[in-house]
């Protein structure tokens, strides 16, 4: 590939506009030697260029250029000492990090971690707890008369429905899905929804002849519904619907989150705010949003794949602080973390991280700012 096109995915990846397959070009390239050490001289350039914008004066610049009668040249501050982080709001992604940039030592306390998997919990509808162990097959009853549901170590499934003629009544099942796990149900209709660690779902054991398919989530999940026309699926988050007829989609409404945000990636769905008639339509490639301090809803045309690559171990951060990047690395990981350093929460980061253990995530952080660590069990301290 021509140095052009090279500088050209450059640019796109700095600015945050490049595709998933521009993307997996870019880090393809990256295993070059030359390419990788032009990868890494724009980036620091980069740093450089903003670095000073940041500190930039204009008004005192046009003072004393007025004064002088000649270009004012800006004297840079120091270069960080790696470019893992571009001016507070751009934290390359993992792959481009190991690949352009040295790794460095001084987290050894992570190495102490200490992580406990807590376990799946499905509550049925008398209210009893029953525990999901994904290491076996094991059958669930139900109800007394004798439905039960048999779950594998990646999904329970509700289609394979044992006695369905014994359910005629709307009967509510949740699954809550802990720190550091994911898990797939499907549906009695056949709909399969991918639930992301901290996140619950509360469904009927059963869809009924002749009432809506309706379900209610917190936290985030990803939604492949069964086309059925006389049937509209409902997904309810508390303060938005999002009706369906067959289609694909994300939904995320995490409790630190400013917004509800729904991404389509096939079909059509509506977006309503609860308590009003207002519709949202989208259309596949767009995000929906409910700001939920304005009960505002609008659309944008996004890259799907960076808010539903989750399913697939991909752990991406979009202008989001720091602040609000620790309650999803503890959930991610299932750890307790504490930052004492209050100059990184208000940072922002743009970063795509591949299945990674947190002591490489945390490691990325620790290049920038020489953090320290402490480690009491599954609890981490940023000093």
């Amino acid at each position: 590939m021509e140095n052009s096109n090279l500088h050209s995915l450059i640019d796109k990846y700095i600015a945050n506009s490049i595709t998933q397959e521009e993307e997996f070009q870019l880090e393809q390239l990256a295993k070059n030697a030359a390419n990788a050490e032009i990868i890494k001289k724009r980036i620091i350039e980069h740093v450089q260029i903003n670095k000073a914008l940041a500190t930039f004066d204009a008004k005192e610049a046009l003072k004393k250029f007025k004064a002088e009668n000649k270009t004012k040249v800006i004297r840079l501050p120091g270069l960080l000492k790696y470019a893992a982080i571009l001016v507070g709001i751009t934290l390359i992604s993992g792959f481009l990090f190991k690949t352009v940039f040295s790794t460095a030592d001084g987290i050894e306390a992570l190495d102490n971690l200490e992580i406990v998997d807590n376990e799946i919990q499905l509550i049925l509808g008398n209210g009893s707890v029953t525990t999901i162990n994904v290491a076996s097959n094991d059958s669930i009853n139900l109800n007394a008369n004798g439905a039960s549901v048999i779950h594998n170590t990646t999904k329970l499934s509700y289609s394979n429905l044992l006695n369905k003629e014994n359910v005629e009544t709307l009967v509510y099942n949740e699954l809550k899905v802990p720190y550091g796990q994911k898990f797939t149900i499907e549906l009695s209709d056949g709909t399969d929804v991918y639930l992301n660690a901290g996140s619950s779902i509360k469904f009927p054991i059963k869809f009924l002849e002749g009432l809506k398919r309706e379900v209610f989530i917190t936290g985030e999940a990803y939604f492949d519904v069964t086309k059925d026309e006389a049937h509209p699926f409902i997904v309810n988050t508390g303060d938005m619907a999002v009706e369906v007829l067959g289609t694909s989609f994300n939904v995320s409404n995490y409790p630190e989150d400013s917004s509800i945000d729904v991404v389509l990636e096939e079909g059509a769905v509506a977006l309503s705010h609860s308590g009003s008639t207002n519709t949202l339509e989208l259309v596949p490639g767009e995000k929906g949003s409910l700001t939920k301090s304005s009960s505002s809803l609008a659309k944008e045309k996004v890259n799907t794949s960076v808010y539903t690559g989750w399913r697939d171990g991909r752990l991406t951060f979009r202008n989001i602080a720091f602040k609000n990047i620790i309650p999803k690395l503890e959930r991610q990981y299932n750890v307790e973390i504490s930052n004492n350093n209050k100059q990184l929460d208000e940072e922002k980061f743009y970063a795509s991280f591949e299945e990674s253990d947190i002591k490489v995530i945390l490691q990325y952080f620790q290049e920038s700012f020489d953090l320290k660590f402490n480690v009491d069990k599954n609890n981490i301290e940023i000093k």
